[in-house]
């Protein structure tokens, strides 16, 4: 995309005290994929119609624990920061670490670990 001649640019920093020791990954379409709420929900499950390239902190993540579920997170399913689809989605996730998480209830979910998958694979 170009706006009288000049690209259209978007960028943020990752401002944090350490590294989270960045990979990325090739997601192919076909892939299957669920939520990763694991027993605290019901989560939602897809298959990627889209292929993407995502940036991950699943060096860093895999180290630790959801807040949300309790379990640790998986290497190659969570962690996507930032990617882009064969569509031409970009996606890039903000994190704020006072969130606090309804209940789902009966409605299926997606954890905040998945969710930038979510939205390249599907949209």
């Amino acid at each position: 995309f170009s706006h009288e001649g000049f690209p259209v640019m978007s960028a943020r920093t990752m401002d944090w005290s350490f590294p989270f020791h960045d990979y990325l990954f090739v997601i192919p379409r076909g892939t299957h994929m669920d939520g990763g709420l694991g027993h605290s929900g019901s989560s939602a499950t897809w298959t990627s119609k889209y292929g993407s390239v995502i940036s991950s902190i699943s060096g860093w993540l895999s180290t630790t624990t959801s807040s949300r579920t309790g379990q640790p997170f998986d290497f190659e399913h969570d962690g996507g920061t930032d990617g882009v689809n064969e569509r031409g989605l970009a996606v890039h996730l903000l994190y704020l670490e006072a969130t606090q998480y309804p209940v789902l209830g009966d409605r299926q979910g997606v954890t905040y670990g998945r969710w930038v998958r979510y939205l390249l694979d599907t949209c």
